[in-house]
């Protein structure tokens, strides 16, 4: 086993992944939904409420978010959400990945 497939093992098992259709029960329990894509991206379609705070900058903003709130990490498809989900458990923060991303978020619910 590779050095590199053995951390990418060890890493994926510390990422939960939630389902869009979850998503919004888990808002009205106080969750907050962090997108982590780009400017572009977000102006194109974001879920109402979202923090937005692209990836390149999260390390940077760290303080701006709540360390007693969950948080619902959302991208495109899902690669940037899991690797924002890992920078924000090291620093011992609540979240997991909205599985598939934006391009799997519900039509009805003010996303894509």
């Amino acid at each position: 086993l590779r050095k590199d497939d053995f951390a990418e093992l060890i890493s994926m098992s510390l990422i939960e992944k939630v389902k869009p259709a979850a998503v919004k029960a888990l808002m009205e329990t106080g969750s907050r939904v962090l997108d982590v894509r780009y400017q572009e991206e977000y102006e194109a379609a974001c879920i109402p409420g979202s923090v937005w705070i692209p990836l390149p900058d999260l390390r940077a903003r760290m303080d701006e978010l709540d360390s007693l709130t969950s948080y619902l990490v959302l991208c495109k498809k899902g690669s940037r959400a899991s690797a924002a989900t890992l920078l924000l458990k090291q620093r011992g923060l609540k979240a997991v990945v909205i599985e598939g991303g934006i391009d799997a978020w519900p039509d009805d619910t003010g996303g894509a």
